[in-house]
């Protein structure tokens, strides 16, 4: 089984993920991890996970996400906004330090995950990797409370990057 940190690092630095999964995380407020998780789970975890599953990763995650992850990304953003540092500190080293804090962090929870995942067991169809991972993403959507036309666009493109076969609606 792929592990999910590797694809997430490598689905994540492919052209136009980054930019999608951001624009998702700030604009619908969903949990990047969730969406990497979300393909995953079709490519080399436990397959199709309905609405359900995914508030129960929802709940999985959902502390650690509020007590470090967010924290530690407002913290980060703050040193890059424009305030000023104090006499002779150099914040973007500090920013620096913190986005590693906060990565390690998303490492944790990617863990988590990975774990519940592994409680599941493996897929069991690789012919529908891509119709799983377009439903998995719609599931993530739903459970968080997001209408699947608000994202159309940025799944589109994270599918594409994840398995090019994939033509979603």
């Amino acid at each position: 089984m792929l592990g999910l940190w590797d694809f997430s690092v490598s689905l994540y630095a492919k052209p136009g993920v980054k930019d999608a999964c951001l624009e998702l995380q700030d604009r619908c407020g969903l949990d990047v991890n969730l969406l990497l998780f979300a393909v995953w789970s079709a490519v080399a975890g436990p397959g199709r996970l309905d609405a359900a599953r995914f508030r129960d990763c929802v709940a999985l995650t959902e502390a650690w996400q509020a007590e470090m992850i967010q924290p530690l990304r407002k913290l980060r953003r703050s040193c890059r906004a424009e305030l000023p540092p104090a006499p002779g500190v150099d914040t973007a080293a500090l920013a620096v330090q913190l986005q590693a804090a906060e990565l390690a962090a998303e490492q944790v929870e990617l863990s988590l995950l990975a774990a519940w995942a592994a409680e599941r067991g493996g897929r069991e169809d690789d012919e529908e990797i891509g119709a799983n991972a377009a439903s998995n993403l719609v599931a993530y959507l739903a459970a968080a409370g997001v209408a699947p036309g608000d994202a159309a666009e940025s799944m589109r493109r994270i599918l594409a990057a994840a398995v090019p076969a994939v033509r979603p609606a």
